[in-house]
């Protein structure tokens, strides 16, 4: 995707339940893709992430940390097939 230094691809979660809906999710995004380029990787420049589309919780976030939607796509193997995602990029 990007067309003068490296893509990443994302996948975010987090673990314990007693952090959904505490506001936590957007920033620490934000400080991951800041921190990856910053200290591991000076050349990604695009960020990407596919959360599914019935999850709008995840999407918000994302979009809270700057993704923006880029398209969508079905999963065609694995567990998740039969799935649609939403594809979102952050370009930093």
């Amino acid at each position: 995707m990007s067309k003068a230094g490296h893509t990443i691809s994302l996948d975010f979660g987090i673990g314990n339940k007693k952090y959904l809906g505490c506001g936590l999710g957007a920033p620490t995004l934000s400080a991951f893709v800041d921190f990856y380029k910053g200290e591991v990787d000076n050349k990604a420049d695009t960020f990407f992430i596919d959360p599914d589309e019935n999850n709008p919780r995840a999407i918000r976030v994302y979009n809270k940390a700057g993704f923006n939607k880029a398209g969508q796509y079905e999963v065609t193997a694995g567990c998740f097939i039969g799935h649609r995602s939403d594809l979102m990029v952050k370009k930093v």
